[in-house]
């Protein structure tokens, strides 16, 4: 039992990484097409190849990994029975649609034209759905499931954006990466803010009084996780306001401050996934 108490915390935090960084790029290429280059583009696809497969291994492993606890022990996770049930559970109906969604978006990752992008968008939404059937979110009903699903469409449209910019910067393409950024940073004020309201509200409801922020082992780790948004929103408004239009009159200096910028978020973002990862498998509500 104890090889799952350390395993399942690993594999929630992977599966957040691949789940928003997946979903999050066909959100990027389905808003920012008209404005890539050819190069971008094929980037963006092979991208999304690349996180469905991964995603889709760590969908079964995770399925594994919840026949391992019914079980006890590591075999349990292979055996027939065990995983039968599994399959019963919310954590093996979450795997299971988080594998289906991995799997359809592999097979249409490399595809183009509107049905494929919105098959696409679909199957993103599905990846994200995965969390919705799962842990707090399900403590009262429709409302915090629909404002948790707000919150990770938010999430991975800001995620979404790193890889691909931090690509059209490499490619020193000055138009297309001031073109895509400007509108992100638009973008991105009506889903951050969706984000952070879905965010507060879900949090309140959880904790149902404020001063367990500060009085309980579950608040403060949820303290934690907001300092990294907090910083992550400091990051972002530098970004929006200062280096993007650096890069119409400096691009060289203004790419390189971008870059080390987006590679600090994805640092941030890292540490607000761990924390969010021990939050939902290793801590109670108070």
């Amino acid at each position: 039992m104890e090889i799952w108490i350390l395993l399942n915390p690993v594999l929630k935090f992977l599966s957040y990484i691949v789940s928003f960084f997946a979903s999050g790029t066909v959100l990027f290429y389905f808003h920012f097409q008209k404005s890539l280059t050819t190069e971008t583009k094929i980037y963006c696809h092979k991208l999304t190849q690349k996180l469905a497969a991964f995603g889709i291994l760590i969908s079964i492993l995770l399925l594994l990994s919840v026949a391992g606890n019914l079980g006890g022990d590591l075999v349990s996770a292979f055996d027939t029975n065990m995983l039968s049930l599994a399959i019963q559970t919310n954590l093996g109906k979450s795997s299971a649609v988080s594998l289906l969604g991995f799997t359809i978006l592999l097979i249409f990752a490399g595809t183009t034209g509107l049905f494929n992008s919105l098959i696409k968008i679909f199957a993103g939404g599905f990846i994200l759905m995965s969390f919705v059937l799962v842990g707090h979110s399900t403590l009262n009903g429709l409302l915090t499931q629909l404002l948790i699903y707000i919150h990770l469409i938010g999430i991975s449209f800001w995620i979404g954006s790193f890889l691909p910019l931090l690509n059209i910067g490499r490619m020193g393409n000055a138009v297309e990466l001031h073109d895509v950024a400007v509108k992100f940073g638009n973008l991105a004020i009506v889903y951050v803010a969706s984000l952070l309201a879905a965010g507060l509200v879900f949090s309140y409801i959880l904790l149902g009084d404020l001063t367990l922020l500060f009085t309980s082992n579950y608040g403060n780790i949820l303290l934690i996780k907001m300092v990294f948004v907090i910083l992550l929103l400091g990051l972002g408004a530098l970004n929006k306001y200062r280096l993007v239009p650096m890069l119409i009159y400096n691009f060289t200096a203004g790419e390189k401050r971008l870059s080390r910028s987006i590679y600090i978020e994805m640092i941030l973002v890292v540490g607000a996934f761990f924390v969010t990862s021990i939050l939902t498998t290793s801590v109670e509500l108070p």
